[in-house]
């Protein structure tokens, strides 16, 4: 019991010093010379969306998965989708659509489950408009093998012989590759590819009983672990999402400006987090004619240590987007948000 603590202490403290290093990296700020510009009191003229402003749990929808390997007919897309969606679900920080209501989707799309094809997600928003996260995917390898192990025998120190019977195992592996969409826009917010193996071993008596009893089974666990094992990857999908609410600027130097945003200590943010600045517009698809809303990246900002709250906090405008933050642009959180949490889950 002491070395695992030992073990888990040297693999913490570092970790903790550094975050601790971040924070003190946290500009301090002198709120008696804050005062309400021209600029500050201007707001963009770009709409937030209702789950940023009212900071409801995202929809998410996933797609049925595309299969193109020789296994397609053993239903693994099946498998690999409602893994995701179980996985999302008990994550609880997401709202997913219902299969009925996916179902309801796809049928008015007219889409047609068939090998090779992957949903246009473009025309999957134009159906779901309240939904913000799409994920779509495809099964690109999915192998089985079956090795078999001849009998073998040997005599320990005292003399005793210990004998194993001959053995066959199966090895299931698969691959998958997942992006996650931002609708309506369709921009990609996360992609990344899955893999895993699964294996199986029994007592055979001769080589030529040595065969893949059963290939979905096999590639299905495979699946399973895999997506599993995607957990951070899904979970950096979705980071913390806000606004901000007011800005103000240094009445002796107009270089230093801040911004207060509606993100404190419950979305897990603290000084010296970095966090994106954001807006939403509204740009004309050359192609279709029609409009497509997309996000367009401000700046990073940094959080400073001053009035950091429950539920907001305040980032310090770097000076090259001094005149381009205003009230109603949005936020989101960054990686190293991730690594807070992840020292919390270790702590448990």
């Amino acid at each position: 019991m002491g070395c695992v603590m030992k073990i888990v202490l040297a693999i913490i403290v570092p970790i903790l010093s550094m975050l601790f290093l971040l924070s003190g990296c946290a500009a301090t700020i002198d709120l008696a010379k804050m005062r309400e510009s021209k600029l500050d009191e201007t707001s963009t003229k770009y709409e937030l969306p209702s789950y940023i402003k009212e900071k409801t749990r995202p929809k998410v929808a996933v797609l049925p998965i595309t299969d193109t390997t020789q296994y397609n007919n053993l239903k693994l897309a099946e498998t690999a989708q409602d893994t995701l969606t179980q996985l999302l679900v008990a994550s609880g920080g997401v709202e997913v659509i219902e299969r009925s209501q996916l179902k309801q989707f796809m049928e008015e799309i007219k889409f047609k489950s068939s090998v090779g094809t992957e949903i246009d997600a473009d025309q999957f928003a134009k159906i779901a408009k309240n939904v913000d996260t799409v994920f779509v995917g495809t099964i690109s390898s999915a192998a089985v093998t079956a090795s078999f192990t001849e009998a073998s025998s040997y005599t320990d120190k005292k003399g005793k012989t210990h004998y194993s019977p001959p053995s066959c195992s199966e090895v299931g592996a698969a691959t998958i590759n997942f992006r996650a969409l931002a609708s309506p826009a369709g921009t990609i917010m996360n992609s990344f590819q899955v893999k895993s193996k699964s294996n199986r071993s029994r007592e055979v008596r001769s080589s030529h009983e040595c065969k893949v009893q059963s290939p979905g089974g096999l590639l299905s666990e495979a699946i399973n672990k895999a997506i599993d094992d995607a957990k951070e990857d899904i979970a950096n999908t979705f980071p913390s999402f806000g606004y901000i609410f007011k800005t103000m600027t240094d009445v002796n130097d107009p270089k230093k400006r801040i911004a207060y945003i509606n993100l404190g200590r419950n979305d897990g943010i603290a000084p010296g987090n970095k966090v994106d600045i954001f807006e939403f517009i509204k740009e004309k698809d050359r192609v279709t004619g029609g409009a497509r809303t997309v996000q367009r990246t401000i700046c990073e900002a940094v959080v400073s240590e001053t009035q950091f709250l429950v539920d907001s906090a305040l980032v310090i405008i770097p000076e090259d987007a001094l005149n381009s933050v205003l009230v109603g642009q949005a936020v989101k959180t960054k990686a190293n948000v991730g690594v807070f949490r992840a020292i919390n889950k270790a702590l448990k």
